[in-house]
């Protein structure tokens, strides 16, 4: 294409048609270069024009002498010749600062000339040369080439030498000057990129406080929807945008002795009237005087981090709270069990005497009365344990069938002495053995029908248990049997007082109550409910109410359980058999250190009673002179003594201050304190079990039993372990009369219609053992167990578990000697029945 059109050019294609396609080939360079301002390849050129070559030669030398080395001098005869000039050095991207044309030559005039070289670089400085007055040509060239100058010849050489150097230097000042103004444009643009942009508010303000501009952001910051409707309604900004005064006057004060301020954190009014967090960083600027002219700087909202400060501030607080009623409460729980552990004991002791009737029942009165003040301690506890999230729900497999009798046995006697009925109604298909928490869920339902009690004169109260629809995860049935997820709904229903509709609400809250009377008339502290709403959700369950005013209320709750294991929890229900304290197998050296004197008395009591040796220390340091000098076998440790604590007398004992001898031996904590912090710092310092005061002794002879390990020797020979329980009580008759309701003649009947049925059930066994049949074997071994678990013959029902699983593993070598295992123990069973 290009080369076509040079063709044109060469046949002297017309004069319009040149120019255009030289603009049409500076279009195709960066504007920079059509401007005259693009990066030259070589040094500058000047573009001198002339007919005649005699001038044009001269004009030529006399430039190269004055301008030397820096600039090229590059001459044409013609318009065309000099256009042609001109679109080799374009192509070469030579810079062309100056062109010099004489006025008066043929098929093309010097003004016309120019005229075409300012459409092609207006930048470029004209110069008209002209060898007479021709006002017209000069006219014209200024006009439409935007002529730099025009020299008259013959010219001087000293007055063409400075019109060409000033027209150089004018073009370079020009072309910085063009350079300088992009880059602050450049700059404004960025500058107003960023102030538009900017998150932050950025303004600029008078001194007597009045904006002169602002950015989107710090009018989205203020609520306004653009920075004019801010400008305009915002006239006085201390008064209309300060929500402090005087953090305007501080701002102020800072400015004139920093003219800085940084980091000023102060709130403003919004547009609705809503506070807004900002920090604030801005200067003054000032004119040559030091004059202020104006305030600039930027604003943050730091709202949202104020608020999550204030929340943490709060938050710390309300542990900070939580922290000191926990430390007061269990210094409170303290100071209150240590007497009441003498007043239970000592009433306990008293009543194992020979009393008449009055004064027994008067002792019971008495120990009643301990008994509830601790339940609410304990509920003041369990409470505070709970709201600081320090309650954990235990996993353990239980009987839910035996442990709701438990409740129900717990209100037997209130029931009759109210002359109320008590009922429990477990529907058929509840799982009886299941997995989950049984002290919590006795905490619950002991609560809820207590409170049944205490405002039910008449009637009765009927506890049932069903099959819940949906967990509390929105589980279906079949999802929660695929997951082993038991929900289970219970209620306490009663035919008392009622509760006022309007009332039900805040019953559930802290210290709530239906009446303000209550407390007054029934007592309670108002913590019961709300400990019951709070542990039904540990447990996974809600709670709610039903009530009629004066015709009884129905509180029910949903718990989350799993399935149980039944054989594992028969084994630990009969570990956890309490017997009454009996005489111990042989004395026990036990150190009972104690700073009380009736507590001291109440323990060495009870363990001289158990056929122990007591002794007796008051502080830690005489704990470990005791111990140092004697055969202990046990210490029996309060926490809180004057001087040496037990923490420290048994860290010091850790660390065999009272003999090496004596690093291991039991130390066992005695403390009112309850919390489980208490206890954690207890395991710390060593010490190998807690027991809280006031001390249940039967339960401390458990512990006492569980630390101490006594030589086989030691024992009568009807008491060695493995054969004390077995040989002598084959049958748990305990645990079987419950069983039976406490029914001793229904009992006796169970015995015998055990003893008439076994003989046939141990000859169908037999009979499959001979025929090696295994499905058989496990069918009557699983029937065998259940016979043997009903009046609790633990021996045989263990032997036909281990018989019915050999046969279900096919494990024939084993199933003879058990059998002939199972045929000696239920002999020996019948002899026990008699």
């Amino acid at each position: 294409m290009f080369f076509f059109l040079w063709i044109v050019f060469n046949r002297k294609a017309s004069f319009a048609l040149r120019i255009s396609f030289l603009i049409a080939k500076q279009a195709l360079h960066s504007g920079s270069c059509h401007s005259g301002f693009g990066e030259a390849m070589s040094k500058p050129v000047i573009i001198c024009v002339d007919d005649e070559k005699t001038v044009l030669s001269s004009l030529k030398g006399q430039l190269k002498r004055a301008l030397g080395k820096e600039y090229s001098i590059e001459t044409a005869e013609s318009g065309n010749d000099a256009l042609e000039l001109y679109e080799e050095l374009f192509e070469d991207r030579i810079e062309m600062p100056v062109v010099i044309s004489d006025y008066i030559m043929p098929g093309m005039k010097g003004d016309e000339l120019l005229k075409r070289f300012h459409v092609l670089s207006p930048k470029m400085l004209k110069i008209l040369l002209t060898g007479q007055a021709n006002t017209k040509g000069v006219t014209n060239a200024v006009n439409y080439a935007n002529l730099y100058r025009y020299i008259a010849k013959p010219w001087e050489q000293e007055d063409l030498i400075l019109t060409v150097t000033e027209a150089i230097r004018s073009y370079f000042r020009e072309k910085q000057l063009a350079e300088q103004n992009e880059k602050l444009r450049a700059s404004e643009e960025k500058y107003r990129g960023i102030f538009e942009n900017a998150v932050e508010g950025i303004f600029q303000s008078t001194p007597d406080g009045r904006f002169i501009s602002a950015n989107p952001a710090l009018a989205r910051i203020m609520g306004y929807d653009s920075p004019d409707e801010l400008l305009s309604s915002v006239t006085d900004i201390a008064k209309q945008l300060y929500v402090c005064l005087e953090d305007r006057e501080k701002i102020v004060e800072i400015l004139r002795e920093n003219g800085r301020v940084s980091g000023f954190e102060t709130q403003f009014y919004g547009k609705d009237g809503s506070t807004i967090w900002a920090s604030m960083t801005f200067r003054d600027v000032r004119d040559s005087h030091n004059n202020v002219l104006y305030y600039e700087g930027s604003i943050v909202d730091i709202t949202a981090r104020r608020e999550k400060e204030r929340a943490e501030r709060d938050r710390e607080a309300a542990q900070a709270a939580n922290k000191a009623k926990s430390a007061f409460l269990a210094s409170m729980s303290h100071e209150i069990r240590t007497p009441m552990n003498a007043v239970v004991g000592m009433t306990d002791l008293t009543l194992q005497t020979d009393l008449d009737a009055e004064q027994r029942e008067n002792l019971q009165t008495v120990k009643d009365s301990a008994r509830y003040l601790l339940e609410i301690i304990n509920d003041i506890l369990d409470f505070s344990k709970l709201e600081a999230g320090k309650v954990e729900p235990e996993y353990i497999d239980f009987d839910l069938k035996n442990a709701l009798r438990g409740v129900m046995r717990t209100f037997s006697f209130q029931a009759g002495e109210k002359k109320l009925s008590l009922d429990l109604d477990m529907a058929d298909d509840v799982e009886r053995y299941v997995r989950g928490d049984p002290v919590r869920l006795r905490q619950i339902l002991v609560n809820l029908i207590g409170n049944a009690f205490k405002f039910t004169e008449k009637g009765g109260i009927t506890v049932t248990v069903r099959s819940g629809p949906e967990s509390a995860s929105g589980e279906s049935d079949e999802e929660s049997l695929l997951s082993d997820k038991i929900p289970l709904l219970f209620s306490v229903r009663d035919t008392g007082i009622g509760i006022p509709e309007e009332k039900q609400s805040k019953i559930f809250e802290v210290f709530g109550q239906a009446d303000t009377s209550v407390t007054r008339k029934y007592g309670g502290t108002g913590l019961g409910l709300a400990i019951c709403r709070q542990l039904t959700e540990l447990m996974g369950g809600s709670i709610q109410v039903g009530s009629e005013d004066g015709k009884g209320s129905t509180f029910s709750f949903s718990v989350i359980f799993e399935l149980g294991d039944p054989e594992k929890i028969r084994a630990e229900e009969r570990k956890k058999e309490r017997t009454e304290p009996a005489q111990a197998a042989r004395s026990l050296n036990i150190l009972v250190a104690e700073d009380n004197p009736i507590n001291t008395k109440v323990a060495v009591k009870f363990l001289t009673r158990l056929g122990h040796s007591p002794f007796t220390a008051a502080d830690g340091k005489e704990v470990l002179s005791v111990l140092s000098g004697g055969d202990f076998d046990l210490v029996l440790m309060d926490v809180e003594m004057p001087g040496m604590d037990g923490l420290e007398a048994t860290r010091r004992i850790r660390d065999g201050e009272a003999g090496q001898e004596n690093r291991r031996v039991p130390v066992i904590a005695m403390t009112a304190h309850a919390l489980s912090e208490f206890r954690e710092k207890c395991e710390a310092a060593g010490m190998d079990d807690f027991v809280t005061k006031p001390v249940d002794f039967y339960d401390l002879n458990t512990i006492i039993g569980k630390h101490i390990q006594i030589d086989g020797d030691d024992f009568p020979d009807s008491q060695k372990p493995g054969v004390s329980h077995t040989e002598e009580h084959l049958i748990n008759r305990k645990e079987a009369l419950r069983r039976f309701g406490g029914d001793e003649s229904f009992l006796l009947e169970m015995f015998e219609v055990f003893v008439e049925s076994t003989p046939e059930m141990i000859d169908d066994l037999q009979q499959a053992i001979s025929g090696n049949n295994m499905e058989d074997i496990a069918i009557y071994a699983h029937s065998f167990k259940g016979t043997c678990g009903m009046i609790e013959a633990d021996s045989c029902r263990n032997i036909a578990t281990q018989l019915e699983q050999a046969a279900r593993k096919e494990k024939s070598e084993q199933i003879r000697p058990l059998f002939e295992r199972l045929e000696q123990e239920l002999a020996k069973v019948i002899a026990e029945i008699g």
